[in-house]
């Protein structure tokens, strides 16, 4: 299936108001996946409501705003990505944070454990660690802030690809 944005699947011809879209991304190969994800962030730009139902928590971390976690076909929660992964994860927001050159050693990691709010710093090579902190978008922004100045040479933020999943078994673990 190729999906590309100049060849619209025809449930699309119409420019719909509400798109539900189930496991759109099954079974394709990674261009047809990044193409299908190009589809929907380009729907969400024209104001497009968009119900997508998938297994892969780090594709809805990618592309939606909010999510609803189920379990056995029964609501747990809904709320925004960004309220979900800090209420409901253990220690709080994950961001994994990529450096150019390798420049991680115990002092750099460290001085990053030290920011106020971070909860945990966890290297993953000699250019990306992974952190833990609790608060909110005020206290992320706190935080990058205090990485900038430390000049340490970042380029590049993301939320973890595995938060949104974290939080799901850690709710469907207390409701068993």
């Amino acid at each position: 299936m190729n999906c590309s944005l100049s060849l619209k699947p025809s449930a699309l011809l119409n420019d719909p108001e509400i798109v539900l879209l189930d496991e759109p991304t099954s079974g394709l190969d990674p261009r047809g996946m990044s193409e299908v994800r190009e589809m929907v962030k380009d729907l969400k730009k024209r104001k497009r409501l968009i119900f997508i139902s998938s297994h892969l928590l780090s594709e809805v971390m990618d592309v939606c705003d909010e999510a609803a976690l189920i379990d056995h076909g029964r609501l747990i929660v809904y709320d925004t990505i960004q309220n979900l992964t800090s209420r409901f994860s253990s220690g709080g927001s994950v961001l994994e944070v990529g450096f150019a050159g390798p420049r991680m050693n115990d002092r750099v990691v460290e001085t990053i454990r030290k920011i106020r709010g971070v909860t945990s710093v966890e290297l993953l090579d000699d250019q990306n660690l992974r952190f833990k902190f609790l608060g909110n978008a005020e206290t992320q922004a706190d935080i990058l802030s205090e990485l900038g100045a430390l000049r340490i040479g970042v380029n590049s933020l993301r939320a973890s690809s595995s938060a949104l999943a974290d939080v799901y078994l850690s709710l469907i673990e207390e409701n068993v």
